[in-house]
């Protein structure tokens, strides 16, 4: 690291001048030793927006972006003031709010005593090469998604012959016999041939239905579902029934409160069998699979819990993504493409809801848990809101995978109700449990200073910040610096909210 050296008068003139020859080409700023403005040039202010009159005398923080975090400032301001030359990028704030990136070189004046008395930042415009940067970081990122989803899209579709050739080989052995060995007088064992023919074709059917609806949510499609008046205790009897034929009487079914609603039968069908079906796969087969169903005045809670091996952590925080499938049906050689749940979250939130699993060892098992509002019809129609998969359309996954690393915590929030619906690493680090599908109210009082900050944020749409806000994590105050961002789809309509904290650091 450069060590600035103490400037004699001689000197200072001969750096007056060469700041004079290179004023016309550079970004020039010197500021005293508490970082206030006492000399800018035409270049600064050009690119500042700022009038020279409004800056001399103004702290450097006139034109901070908030980009960088407080340990950024307070290694830079460290290096110069014990006399150390400091090179680096900073993104600025113009007057107008535009940002700007510097490429800067700031050299410490140093005094006879060897005290920094002044700082000369020399600066460059390198905001053009930083949007270059972005875009070919983006394109990169989307490179490796496109490459990696071929691979996975050809990995599992070269399972497609096999998974629709067995249900169709046994239909077509039903109907054969049917031809070949049986008369008018054998109805049973025609009847039960022919429950074999349509069970497998519905079979085929289920698996090309799940690919369109996949490649419906993939393309920010919404599901076509019409909203009627159910019961939703008669809709779940009716699909358990069928789902009968197939698996045996392995579910149990317990109700309670009011059930009545408007929802999709297509919807909540496709729902149930999807999450019934996984449990029937992956539970203990000596054990039932238990559906609950519980209303309120404004919400529905629909359950369905098995025994069985739990679901990794890891595996919950992927287990609803296109194409992805856990570790215990890769290594139980489960047919399947990795659709189903994807499908169930999609379908949802197509109702205005939001879903979660548990999963623990022992007696709790595996429980995946929808709340559905009571009326979903808003949801479709007069909100336009459509599911937060498909609100993302300008991103999709690529702005989860991309935060999803990020040293700062990232949460994205959905729906007037503030439901968790993605949180990066530095959140489950940091906080240490997953929450998504829930509520900001269910994480109790502790949380309830945020309601408000959320609720104000979803109703105006414009943006807050809070600086040093403390927080109690693990029994002990953290202080972080959190921004609030309101979510829209292209329909202008706000539908969430980004949160972005950054923790900082204690002197």
């Amino acid at each position: 690291m450069k060590r600035a050296i103490p400037l004699s008068h001689n000197i200072k003139k001969e750096l007056q001048n060469i700041l004079s020859a290179v004023d016309h080409s550079s970004i020039i700023v010197i500021t005293n030793s508490l970082g206030k403005i006492t000399y800018v040039n035409d270049q600064f202010c050009e690119i500042s927006k700022h009038n020279r009159a409004d800056l001399l005398g103004q702290n450097l923080r006139i034109i901070k972006s908030g980009h960088h975090s407080d340990r950024f400032f307070t290694e830079l301001w460290t290096t110069i003031s014990s006399g150390h030359i400091w090179k680096g990028e900073i993104k600025n704030r113009a007057q107008d709010g535009s940002f700007y990136w510097t490429s800067n070189t700031i050299t410490p004046s140093i005094n006879a005593d060897g005290y920094s008395i002044e700082y000369v930042s020399i600066q460059f415009d390198i905001s053009e090469k930083k949007i270059l940067e972005d875009n070919l970081n983006k394109l990169k990122i989307e490179l490796h998604q496109v490459t990696s989803e071929r691979e996975i899209r050809e990995l599992y579709l070269s399972t497609l012959s096999h998974d629709l050739k067995t249900p169709l080989s046994i239909a077509k052995i039903s109907a054969e016999i049917i031809q070949k060995k049986y008369t008018d007088t054998d109805t049973e064992k025609i009847k039960n041939l022919s429950t074999k023919i349509t069970n497998n074709i519905n079979r085929v059917d289920l698996l090309i239905t799940g690919l369109l609806d996949a490649n419906r949510s993939r393309g920010q499609i919404n599901f076509p579902l019409e909203f009627v008046e159910l019961d939703m205790n008669n809709v779940v009897l009716e699909t358990l029934e069928n789902l009968k034929t197939i698996y045996g009487d392995r579910f149990s079914l317990e109700t309670n409160g009011n059930l009545i609603g408007y929802w999709s039968l297509l919807g909540i069908k496709r729902i149930l069998e999807n999450l019934t079906t996984n449990a029937i796969k992956y539970g203990d087969a000596d054990s039932p699979v238990v559906v609950k169903i519980k209303g309120n005045e404004n919400n529905l809670i629909l359950s369905v819990q098995n025994q069985g091996n739990p679901i990794s952590e890891m595996d919950q925080r992927i287990i609803f993504d296109y194409l992805q499938r856990s570790t215990s049906a890769e290594s139980g050689n489960q047919n399947g493409w990795g659709l189903g749940l994807s499908i169930v979250k999609g379908m949802t939130e197509a109702h205005g809801g939001s879903i979660r699993v548990f999963s623990y060892a022992g007696k709790d098992g595996t429980t995946f848990a929808l709340t559905l509002p009571k009326d979903s019809r808003p949801f479709t129609k007069d909100k336009e809101i459509q599911s937060p998969n498909l609100i993302m359309a300008s991103e999709g996954d690529n702005y989860l995978r991309l935060f999803r690393h990020m040293p700062e915590i990232q949460v994205l929030l959905s729906g007037p109700l503030h439901i968790f619906e993605f949180v990066n690493e530095a959140y489950m680090d940091t906080f240490g449990f997953n929450p998504i599908g829930m509520s900001v109210r269910d994480l109790g009082p502790a949380r309830e200073n945020y309601i408000s900050i959320f609720d104000e944020v979803y109703s105006t749409g414009i943006p807050r910040t809070i600086m040093k806000n403390p927080i109690i994590i693990g029994g002990a105050t953290r202080y972080l610096n959190q921004t609030f961002v309101p979510r829209k789809n292209y329909s202008g309509n706000i539908i969430g909210i980004l949160t972005i904290s950054s923790e900082v650091p204690l002197n």
